[in-house]
């Protein structure tokens, strides 16, 4: 049971589906970064987990192949730290235009049908390209399951993804920007698998 910036090994990879509610006031970074970007302790105030039906498996679809955090005291091993990385095995799918402002995202299909995914930004001014609301940055969806087993806002019966928002960082090597989960097939079925980094 290794504690790694906030989370437990043990319970990663659903540990890493936190989200930070959005109430309308503005959520910044903390001006010293204190965890990795896949840590719920680097962003301030509160965070959520999905409610879960422990009956029902985690339809998880991400692999955790290693994760290592770097103490700045190595006699505490709860204390801060000076980085992290975290990498995975899963199914990344470019975005695009992600607009990490607008939530819920509301999209018809080509039978008019309204599909919506919530979008949360773990900070809004997470980067320099996205401080604006108008401005939107190319992103990159990592899956990290599907919805059965969870309720969304109440909401029972969903059937779409669950992922994390990840922005590059190098190549092959990303950091996290956010969590949405959408209620419809996004194609992530199509995609291969691939190890990528998150630091």
């Amino acid at each position: 049971k290794r504690y790694l910036a906030g989370l437990w090994r043990h319970e990663m990879p659903f540990a890493l589906c936190w989200w930070r509610p959005w109430s309308g006031e503005s959520e910044l970074l903390p001006l010293v970064q204190r965890a990795p970007s896949w840590s719920w302790a680097s962003v301030d105030g509160w965070i959520s987990y999905w409610e879960f039906d422990r009956r029902i498996s985690c339809n998880t679809n991400v692999t955790v192949l290693e994760c290592d955090v770097a103490l700045i005291s190595p006699l505490q091993d709860y204390g801060a730290v000076s980085s992290g990385k975290l990498r995975l095995r899963g199914r990344l799918k470019e975005m695009g235009a992600f607009d990490l402002m607008q939530t819920p995202k509301v999209d018809h299909d080509s039978d008019g049908i309204a599909h919506s995914t919530q979008i949360f930004p773990d900070a809004r001014d997470i980067d320099d390209r996205l401080h604006c609301a108008s401005i939107t940055s190319t992103a990159f969806a990592l899956q990290m399951g599907d919805s059965t087993g969870f309720s969304w806002n109440g909401k029972r019966g969903l059937i779409g993804p669950y992922s994390l928002i990840l922005l590059p960082v190098d190549e092959r090597k990303f950091r996290r920007i956010g969590f949405f989960q959408a209620d419809f097939d996004m194609g992530f079925d199509n995609c291969h698998f691939q190890d990528i980094t998150i630091v």
